[in-house]
């Protein structure tokens, strides 16, 4: 269960990245899938440090930021 909720953030990760370099034209969606993106990588971090004792790349306030895209998408 492990890998494959990994595999799963990896993989939307993916995608989201595929959809940033084509949305790169109009600004507001490129917000939209940038903040995704930045949330589910925060999130991924987050699984790994507890799963793989892996170290944690973000501050305090990059965690914070990530967490506000995911729980408040439209502001």
């Amino acid at each position: 269960m492990k890998k494959s909720l990994l595999d799963l953030f990896a993989s939307s990760i993916r995608k989201l990245e595929k959809a940033l370099t084509s949305v790169q034209q109009n600004v507001a969606s490129t917000t939209a899938v940038s903040k995704r993106l930045q949330a589910l990588k925060i999130g991924l971090a987050a699984l790994q440090i507890r799963w793989d004792n892996q170290e944690y790349p973000y501050s305090a306030e990059e965690t914070k930021y990530g967490c506000k895209c995911v729980l408040f998408p439209l502001n």
